[in-house]
């Protein structure tokens, strides 16, 4: 039987793939925009990591499946504020 542990550990790891497989800018700044339905889903996914971690970016990228830089970097794109 898989425990509670394990299967939160699948989710976050399914929706850690589906942060990981996104677009993210390229060296020259091009940038392909995340339709409105992922751009939900990475908010709500970044905020519980974040929320989880509390606050802390690091601990929230790792789980995540992310560098640093890339969950800052959508962050700020998300507008996603501590104080808000």
């Amino acid at each position: 039987a898989v425990g509670v542990a394990d299967s939160e550990r699948a989710q976050i790891q399914t929706q850690s793939s589906i942060l990981a497989n996104s677009r993210v800018p390229s060296r020259d700044n091009r940038e392909t925009q995340v339709t409105g339905g992922q751009f939900d889903c990475d908010r709500g996914l970044i905020i519980e990591a974040l929320e989880s971690n509390r606050w802390n970016r690091k601990a929230a990228a790792k789980q995540l499946g992310l560098t640093y830089r890339q969950l800052r970097y959508r962050i700020q794109q998300l507008k996603i504020d501590k104080d808000a």
